[in-house]
C-alpha cells in the first residue's frame, strides 16, 4: 500500500506536468484521449481490453512511458483503445503504440484514426510522423 501510495504521488507530480499538452477533447468528435488518474487504472484498462498495460506501472511511475485513454465523451470509465506515449531527445513524444480490445488496430474503431490526426494537430507536442495504422503488440518484451 504504501509503495503504490509514493507511485501515485510521483505519477501526480507528472501527470499535473503533462496534462496541458496531452489532454485532448474536441467538439468535432465523439472522443476524448485522457491520462490515468492513478496507476490503478493501467491493470483495469488491460483487463478489460485484455491486453498487458497493466505490466507498464513501474515504467508510467518513473515517467519511461505515458500510457492515454481515448474514450467515447458519452462513456468515459468505458476503455476504448490504449495509446503507448515516449517522450524524444526533441522533447516531442511520440506514439509507440495504439491498442484497443485483444491489441486490436486503432482503425477498428470507426472514425479513431481521424481523431488520433486531430489529437496531434492541435498538441504539437506529439510527433505527427509516428502516427500510424500499423502498431505492435501493447507489452514490453
Amino acid at each position: 500500500k504504501e509503495e503504490a501510495d509514493r507511485k501515485n504521488q510521483v505519477w501526480d507530480d507528472i501527470r499535473d506536468r503533462i496534462r496541458k499538452d496531452l489532454e485532448f477533447v474536441d467538439d468535432k468528435t465523439p472522443f476524448l484521449i485522457k491520462l490515468p488518474t492513478r496507476l490503478s487504472e493501467l491493470t483495469s484498462e488491460g483487463i478489460a481490453l485484455s491486453h498487458c498495460v497493466g505490466t507498464y506501472v513501474n515504467a508510467v511511475a518513473e515517467g519511461r512511458d505515458i500510457i492515454m485513454f481515448i474514450r467515447r465523451k458519452d462513456d468515459e470509465n468505458t476503455p476504448l483503445l490504449t495509446v503507448d506515449l515516449v517522450k524524444d531527445d526533441s522533447g516531442k513524444y511520440r506514439i509507440r503504440q495504439v491498442h484497443g480490445k485483444y491489441n486490436s488496430e486503432p482503425t477498428e474503431v470507426p472514425q479513431a484514426m481521424e481523431f488520433l490526426h486531430d489529437w496531434v494537430g492541435q498538441r504539437k507536442k506529439v510527433d505527427e510522423t509516428t502516427v500510424s495504422e500499423s502498431y505492435g503488440a501493447l507489452c514490453h518484451n
